[in-house]
C-alpha cells in the first residue's frame, strides 16, 4: 500500500511493529487498519495542534511563542519530534532483531534435548564427567550468541578411556 503522507506511513510502521512485538500482527505488512489507526493519530495530532494555536490560527508571520518567532520554534519541536521518532524506530529493530536471536537459541536448545533424547544414556564404560562436559559444551555453544563463540574457539577434545 503506498501512501503519499510519509508520516502517516511511519506512524502505521510503528504501530504495525507493536503488534508484531506483543505478537497481534502475524506479517510484515502494515495492513488497513494499521493506516486507519495512524489517521486516528494524526488526526488527535491536529487537534493538540489547533488547541495550541487557540481558536482562530493565527498566521504564522508575526505570530511568536515564548516571545521568539513561531516558525523556527515550530521547525525545532518538529525536529525534536522526528529524532525521538527515528530513535524509537531504531530501539524497535534493535528489539526485534534481539528477540529473533533468543528465539533462534531457543530453538537450538530444543534440537539439543530431542538429539540427547535420541541418543540415550552414556555407553557403559564411559567417563560420565567427561559424557557431561561434552553436553554442556555443546549446550554453551547453543547459547552463546555467535560472535562470541567466534571469539573463543572450543578447546579441542578430550579423548576417552574406555573402561574394562
Amino acid at each position: 500500500m503506498t501512501d503519499p503522507d510519509p508520516l502517516r506511513k511511519r506512524i502505521a510502521h510503528a504501530i504495525h511493529r507493536y503488534d508484531q512485538h506483543h505478537a497481534l500482527s502475524g506479517n510484515d505488512i502494515p495492513s488497513r487498519h494499521h493506516f486507519g489507526e495512524a489517521d486516528f493519530v494524526l488526526a488527535e495530532l491536529r487537534t493538540e495542534l489547533d488547541a495550541l494555536n487557540g481558536p482562530e490560527p493565527a498566521p504564522v508571520h508575526g505570530c511568536t511563542i515564548n516571545g521568539q518567532p513561531a516558525m523556527p520554534v515550530l521547525v525545532a519541536e518538529y525536529n525534536q519530534l522526528i529524532a525521538r521518532a527515528d530513535h524509537a524506530e531504531a530501539r524497535a529493530d534493535r528489539l526485534a532483531q534481539d528477540l529473533s536471536d533468543a528465539e533462534t537459541t531457543v530453538a537450538q536448545v530444543h534440537a539439543l534435548y530431542e538429539q540427547w533424547v535420541k541418543a540415550g544414556p552414556p555407553p557403559l564404560g564411559t567417563s560420565m564427567s567427561r559424557w557431561w562436559d561434552r553436553r554442556l559444551v555443546e549446550l554453551h555453544k547453543a547459547i552463546q550468541p555467535p560472535a562470541h563463540n567466534a571469539d573463543h574457539p572450543p578447546a579441542p577434545a578430550a579423548t576417552e578411556a574406555t573402561g574394562p
